[in-house]
């Protein structure tokens, strides 16, 4: 789709994550290289992407998604700082967006995720009190679910 029109978003921001994916597979196989130059390409056309539709939030929502699985497979001082910041700008401008009234009718899943990656990206950050409030506005929105699960044990981990 993007050979067709450089200038879909979505083909972009899919490219890009089908490149983590991708480069996710060749760093199991020890491919270190490849792998990283998987994901600079990977970030790149999600970037372009969100260039492209900068108040979608379909596009910079799956541009975090795919960041926060890059940070699922690398060690997280593996990865430049700008994935973190850029995972916690994308969250906060979806929240923002959408607002406090908005954000509580979405989806328990909706939630847990913009409110759980936020936490994730200040904790990589080195912000623990802006992690932890995130993480507790997951268990405030999204109770009895597995998403205040773990932003409970992400909690328990930020006070030991």
């Amino acid at each position: 789709m993007v050979a067709k029109n450089p200038n879909d978003a979505r083909a972009l921001v899919w490219l890009g994550n089908g490149q983590t994916v991708d480069a996710a597979l060749h760093f199991g196989k020890g491919k270190q290289k490849d792998a990283n130059d998987l994901l600079t390409l990977s970030r790149r056309n999600l970037d372009a992407a969100v260039a492209l539709r900068p108040n979608d939030p379909n596009i910079f929502m799956m541009r975090a998604a795919t960041l926060y699985v890059q940070g699922m497979y690398w060690p997280p001082a593996a990865l430049p700082r700008s994935v973190w910041e850029t995972l916690r700008d994308d969250c906060r401008h979806f929240i923002a967006l959408l607002g406090p009234d908005k954000i509580a009718r979405v989806s328990v899943h909706v939630r847990g995720e913009a409110y759980g990656e936020l936490g994730i990206a200040y904790l990589r950050l080195g912000e623990k009190d802006k992690a932890a409030e995130a993480f507790q506005d997951v268990v405030r929105l999204c109770p009895n679910s597995p998403y205040e699960d773990r932003a409970r044990k992400e909690i328990a981990k930020l006070k030991a």
